[in-house]
């Protein structure tokens, strides 16, 4: 297994050694680059893009199919996930060297006719990039999703652990989360123990009717916290509460604010 996982990484290699060749290529196109560098002629260049093409092929369709059946053991474990992201980049530096060598081909034809002869070799490479760039396509959008996913998650956790420090406790973030933007109720209630004045402003700008509340949170009086009672958008208005309050400044972090959609 770890030396199927090590897959991405030798063709990063690979591709990074097709790289150096391609910039060799065209330097010499369009800068009038030097005929031999590093010890190697730019023919010689094009010669190592001709024999590692089989290869490189080779090492990137397994690359696609490690990553689609490794998928669900990459997608919940973020060293593994890093790896197809580093993985990606090192393809996407591959592929648009490739783009800049065809555009450089048809830029000076005189040269790469020069150099080429009838070999299409740049027409070749950009075959092997469209046919991968498919193959890999899906492998992006779901490793953005992911990212995406674990940010959101981070910042709802974050919120639950804010409104913990201040307001209320017993619930976490994926239930915040459920409550606020699907107003799916928690089995269990959580315990608001801040003002009340702060769970009515909380309440309009989650767009939560004053009954979720009280379906979502238990509510005890200032006087006998062993006494519950029920939160009175009316009774404990939310006029004193201003923009610059604890409770809007949480809010604002997570960018709630639902008072002018009319939920």
């Amino acid at each position: 297994m770890m030396q199927d996982r090590l897959i991405l990484q030798r063709a990063a290699e690979t591709m990074n050694s097709a790289v150096r060749f391609l910039n060799q290529v065209i330097d010499w196109l369009v800068k009038d680059g030097e005929l031999t560098f590093g010890g190697i002629t730019v023919g010689a260049a094009v010669e190592e893009l001709r024999t590692a093409k089989p290869g490189l092929i080779d090492i990137l369709e397994k690359c696609s199919v490690f990553i689609a059946d490794e998928w669900p053991k990459i997608e919940n474990n973020k060293l593994r996930m890093g790896e197809v992201e580093r993985f990606l980049g090192e393809y996407e530096k591959f592929r648009d060297k490739v783009i800049e060598y065809d555009d450089a081909v048809i830029e000076f034809p005189s040269k790469a006719e020069e150099l080429l002869d009838q070999y299409l070799q740049s027409q070749e490479y950009i075959i092997v990039a469209v046919r991968f760039d498919k193959e890999f396509d899906l492998a992006r959008h779901h490793a953005k999703e992911t990212i995406s996913k674990v940010a959101t998650r981070n910042l709802w956790d974050s919120f639950a652990e804010d409104l913990y420090q201040h307001f209320c406790w017993g619930l976490n973030g994926s239930q915040l989360e459920n409550l606020i933007l699907h107003h799916e109720l928690p089995i269990t209630k959580g315990t608001w123990n801040g003002e009340k004045k702060d769970a009515t402003y909380f309440g309009k700008r989650c767009g939560l009717a004053c009954w979720e509340m009280n379906e979502a949170f238990e509510f005890h009086r200032d006087d006998d916290k062993n006494i519950c009672i029920k939160l009175d958008y009316h009774k404990n208005h939310d006029t004193k509460v201003n923009e610059e309050s604890i409770i809007a400044k949480i809010l604002d972090r997570v960018g709630i604010d639902f008072r002018e959609k009319g939920k």
